[in-house]
């Protein structure tokens, strides 16, 4: 069911590699019904990361790396116009990681921060700290490679200059088969300026 209208499913259209091709698996009639909420909940589309203006994670320069390894990562393979430039900084790891960039701002003043990541089934719970004050956490976690929309991660009084943003991965989702980060985008919009 999807919005109190029941959908049927052409039980004998699956693509399926067992051998009971005219039913849907318990692991495939969830993943279904993950997916169609997920849609449902942006009106059937999918989540993109589209910020008007951004810092490319990218092109942020790495302060420091702990526990894994980060590199540009080519989204488009996962969905063409869905990661902002088509790509992103996937930071590896094999256990709990942290990374720092550093995150210039060009203006004083209150700003709203907002996060443009991945999520994927081998990611993790996500912590991020400003300058070491922590805004929030995000389970990065899903069913397929998808680009996460906008993470609101409130709002602060920031000066000009250099600050250091930092992403800290330890735990993650019980289904997650990994600890991976990946961050494509950060945005920085002004509320009001410092006079």
């Amino acid at each position: 069911e999807l919005s109190g209208a029941r959908i049927p499913l052409a039980r004998r259209n699956i693509m399926s590699y067992y051998d009971q091709p005219d039913s849907l698996t318990l692991q495939q009639i969830r993943q279904v019904r993950w997916y169609l909420l997920l849609r449902r909940a942006y009106r059937m589309k999918l989540p993109k990361n589209h910020p008007a203006e951004a810092l490319q994670a990218e092109h942020l320069e790495l302060i420091d790396q702990r526990g894994g390894r980060c590199f540009p990562q080519a989204m488009d393979p996962f969905g063409v116009g869905n990661w902002s430039e088509g790509r992103q900084l996937f930071c590896a790891a094999q256990g709990p990681q942290a990374v720092s960039v550093k995150l210039p701002v060009e203006r004083s003043g209150l700003q709203r921060l907002e996060l443009y990541a991945t999520r994927a089934p081998d990611f993790g719970i996500v912590e991020v700290y400003l300058d070491g004050e922590r805004l929030g956490a995000f389970d990065a976690w899903s069913l397929g490679v998808l680009a996460s929309g906008a993470i609101p991660l409130g709002e602060r009084m920031l000066q000009a200059g250099d600050h250091e943003l930092t992403f800290v991965v330890r735990a993650k989702h019980p289904a997650s088969t990994g600890l991976q980060l990946g961050i494509d985008a950060i945005a920085l919009l002004p509320l009001a300026p410092v006079s």
